[in-house]
């Protein structure tokens, strides 16, 4: 099953992808959760054209942050919410945080690494060609640093 978005625990852990459908999320073996403050149908995570939304269905609140914003927002209990790459969601405030990543925006951001590398070293290259050579003498010896042909 090829997943469009992942999931990154704040706290380290392993990625945990998010498919096409529908998706629950709470207490047990998919996000490594065994807090009892946390339901095991806690939320529902949806994957609809492309784009990740979020349900909050336990009576707890989910808490949710923009990438733009630094604070937690309760989430609305049984309304969707659009979650984009980069934001992030809690099953409880400040605990079991995930930030949401997508495939395509992993994609693209390594296309975008590779390419600034290669425009890099093609700034190194043209820079080398620009500049001379000069042999130096050797401090030590007054020789050039150079080996000298026979």
């Amino acid at each position: 099953m090829p997943s469009d978005f992942f999931l990154q625990p704040l706290d380290g852990g392993p990625r945990v992808p998010v498919g096409p459908g529908q998706t629950v999320i709470g207490r047990g073996p998919l996000l490594g959760i065994t807090d009892k403050r946390v339901s095991r149908r806690h939320a529902i995570l949806e994957v609809v054209d492309s784009q990740l939304r979020i349900k909050p269905i336990h009576r707890n609140p989910c808490f949710y942050q923009s990438s733009e914003k630094s604070q937690h927002s309760p989430m609305e209990t049984q309304v969707w919410s659009q979650l984009h790459p980069g934001d992030s969601f809690s099953l409880l405030l400040d605990k079991y945080a995930f930030r949401v990543f997508s495939a395509q925006s992993e994609v693209e951001m390594e296309c975008t690494l590779r390419n600034s590398q290669m425009l890099d070293e093609d700034d190194i290259l043209s820079e080398m060609h620009k500049s001379p050579v000069v042999n130096l003498p050797d401090k030590t010896t007054g020789a050039s640093q150079l080996p000298r042909k026979p």
